[in-house]
């Protein structure tokens, strides 16, 4: 298994210091006992050992295939996948940003809510709308207790993240017994996702294109504790590279990822194409950034009354104004300080422009269209129409959206 380039130890070790000091004290208030051993049974000798032996491709333990997240995985693959009349889990995603394991150590309920997203599309900074949109509604009409402290998206937790220290994780998870539904966080493909059908699912998307210029803002300002919690070890796959000028542009990331497969960011077109291949199923919902910034007030009223949440005009409201990203940059019990650990000039950084087509006085049309090509190769053809401009299938069509 390739291992990280050489790093600094003390800048790993102060890294990890500062999440789990972090991380301690977002849950603080909400330890109850000591932490479920289920939850740590990930971290095994035996499973970790076993992943570790492994190249990205091979086949797991579990009979499934290791997933290091960017492999550019076929459109056919998927689409034979999505025969079976439900999601199952196809392959174990681990890499410098995802463990896939903690899924299956969760006892999930009825009154779950999933999040969902490829990077830069709507749950993490551009900005963590989506999520702000959810706690706010969960905060406003009572399902969840007023903040004590803690930052409302601190209460959505990112499962599947690797760099989380794991006793960690499961001390806030004891802590959210106390909320009516609980909100959960994942970046990955559906095909890596223990996949409830009581559980309700809001799928994110973005034109690609303005995720790639988001990606390079995010990426140039990340900082070496972010670098060294992302790539410390044990790391499955390649390392994160640092961010050295060799990226230089929003294009480059662009070519590299959406056009060509390669870049350490996992796939696009492969997460947009798993989600969507269950879009018809009553419990998944999808949401386009851009219909957010079109009709936020439309869509905040589409997304609670997909979750069975009624709201009055006046919360309706507050939800509205608790969540521009003027709001959050400033809202400390909205969005925590970890920004100002892992991002040279925090919240601000953190939270960019939030805007999208930045892209039109850069991009060319033989780059259009060779994106359009690329498109037709990766995805389908409606779903493709999607991603572009937030338009939904026509009547008639399996999608219910």
């Amino acid at each position: 298994m390739q291992q990280s380039s050489p790093m600094s130890v003390a800048v790993v070790l102060s890294s990890l210091l500062l999440l789990v000091i972090f991380f301690s004290g977002a849950c603080a208030e909400e330890k109850q006992g000591e932490p479920d051993p289920l939850l740590m049974k990930h971290v095994s000798v035996e499973r970790g050992t076993h992943i570790m032996s492994l190249k990205c491709g091979d086949k797991t333990n579990q009979g499934r295939i290791l997933s290091c997240g960017h492999d550019a995985i076929g459109k056919s693959k998927v689409e034979g996948w999505a025969k079976a009349a439900s999601p199952t889990r196809a392959l174990d995603y681990h890499n410098h940003h995802f463990n896939s394991d903690r899924w299956d150590l969760l006892n999930l309920s009825g009154s779950d809510i999933v999040v969902s997203a490829i990077s830069k599309s709507g749950t993490t900074p551009a900005p963590q709308w989506t999520q702000a949109i959810v706690s706010t509604l969960l905060l406003i009409t009572g399902n969840w207790p007023p903040l004590d402290g803690e930052a409302a998206l601190d209460r959505a937790q990112w499962v599947d993240l690797r760099m989380m220290p794991p006793f960690v994780l499961a001390e806030q998870m004891k802590g959210q017994e106390r909320f009516a539904r609980r909100v959960l966080k994942t970046h990955l493909p559906l095909d890596g996702l223990r996949f409830d059908p009581n559980v309700k699912y809001i799928n994110v998307v973005r034109d690609p294109r303005d995720v790639a210029w988001s990606l390079y803002n995010h990426y140039k300002v990340v900082t070496p504790a972010w670098y060294g919690a992302v790539n410390s070890d044990p790391l499955v796959g390649p390392p994160v590279p640092q961010f050295d000028g060799k990226v230089n542009s929003e294009k480059q990331i662009f070519n590299d990822w959406i056009l060509n497969d390669n870049f350490w960011a996992w796939n696009f077109w492969h997460h947009a194409h798993t989600w969507w291949s269950y879009r018809h199923l009553p419990n998944v919902l999808h949401v386009h950034f851009a219909n957010l910034k079109k009709d936020t007030k439309g869509e905040v009223k589409r997304i609670a009354g997909f979750l069975g949440i009624e709201v009055t005009d006046d919360q309706l409201e507050h939800v509205l104004a608790k969540t521009t990203i003027e709001s959050m940059r400033v809202d400390k019990l909205m969005f925590s300080n970890m920004a100002d650990v892992m991002f040279e000039g925090g919240r601000e950084s953190f939270f960019y422009k939030g805007t999208n087509t930045r892209w039109k006085d850069v991009l060319t049309q033989a780059d259009n269209d060779a994106l359009e090509k690329k498109a037709k190769e990766k995805v389908p053809a409606d779903l493709w129409e999607f991603l572009k401009t937030g338009n939904y299938p026509p009547t008639g069509s399996k999608a219910e959206l």
